[in-house]
């Protein structure tokens, strides 16, 4: 294993650098944790299975990084560029990433249990898959995000944007979608059990085959919301506005 210092030089020294020694020397492994890298510019760099476990990544750029199955683990991504980067598998669990951006970011697979990601951009980013359960996207947007099969259970989506984002067959019992706005969104055969969705803004949306049991969505609007199929047990729609049969 590289030295950390030696390792923070090659950083330092270029992305072709990096990327050249990478190639030369896939097997090694590189621990970059409990480090601070705020501010470097690190787009293009091969961080595949890198270890940056409760490093300081405030404001670094990762756009279109390799960081498959990297470990971010209790790592800060304050305000850190993640743009078209490839997360597939990497674990964010207890990372935060407020105000990143992950544009188009592939986030299929990955671990962001308890993860922070508050008035983060993740706008057409592929999250399929995703265990995200019991994290914080408070004021993201997640416009036109693919998140089929993702997990959301006990998640905080407040005031999310998710127009036009795929939930198809996501877990998102008791997540609070409270003020979220979702036009069009696909939840087909999402669970929504005890899920809060009051006020929230789903016109247009696809709940066909979805479950919103003991959901409450108090003063929501449903317009032209397709709820085909889907199971309503005792969900609360008070002052809601939807057409439609559940």
């Amino acid at each position: 294993m590289a030295s950390r210092e030696w390792l923070y030089g090659c950083l330092r020294a270029g992305r072709h650098h990096w990327n050249q020694w990478r190639q030369s020397y896939p097997q090694l492994s590189v621990d970059l944790s409990e480090v601070n890298l705020t501010g470097l510019d690190l787009g293009g760099y091969d961080l595949r299975g890198c270890n940056f476990s409760h490093s300081v990544l405030r404001l670094v750029n990762l756009r279109r990084a390799t960081l498959c199955y990297a470990n971010f683990y209790g790592a800060d991504l304050h305000a850190a560029n993640l743009e078209e980067a490839d997360c597939t598998g990497a674990l964010f669990y207890r990372a935060v990433g407020d105000r990143s951006t992950c544009q188009r970011a592939i986030l299929r697979l990955v671990n962001l249990q308890q993860a922070q990601f508050q008035h983060a951009d993740l706008a057409w980013a592929i999250l399929e898959q995703a265990d995200c359960r019991g994290a914080n996207f408070r004021d993201a947007d997640l416009s036109f995000a693919q998140a089929t099969a993702a997990d959301f259970k006990g998640g905080q989506l407040v005031a999310a944007s998710l127009n036009d984002a795929t939930l198809r067959f996501a877990q998102l019992d008791y997540a609070s979608l409270e003020g979220v706005y979702a036009y069009r969104c696909n939840f087909q055969g999402a669970s929504l059990t005890y899920a809060g969705l009051t006020k929230g803004y789903f016109a247009r949306a696809l709940f066909v085959n979805a479950n919103l049991s003991h959901a409450v969505c108090r003063w929501a609007n449903f317009r032209h919301a397709n709820l085909q199929g889907s199971c309503c047990d005792q969900t609360d729609f008070d002052h809601s506005s939807y057409y439609g049969d559940c």
